[in-house]
């Protein structure tokens, strides 16, 4: 570290603030690496169940098809507003 002549402030060197700068954007690139992973792992965890509906329900319209939560799934084709397909 130097001294910055006009303030008397400590100063990092070049050398040392390219190291600190590496060292924080490989910190960066870990973290995005495992929250990508963690998101890879829940996508394959989550179900759906393919529906057809029979009745438009906000927002979606008579005739479209849809993956739903199965749970979600479950409740509409038990009012018959959706069919499992």
């Amino acid at each position: 570290m130097s001294k910055d002549k006009v303030n008397g402030t400590a100063k990092e060197s070049g050398l040392d603030q390219n190291k600190t700068q590496e060292k924080n954007s490989n910190e960066g690139e870990n973290k995005n690496n495992e929250e990508n992973k963690n998101k890879k792992d829940n996508s394959k965890s989550k179900k759906i169940t393919s529906v057809e509906f029979l009745r438009s329900y906000t927002p979606y319209i008579k005739g479209e098809k849809a993956g739903l939560d199965p749970e979600e799934a479950k409740e509409l084709i038990k009012k018959k507003v959706c069919q499992k397909i």
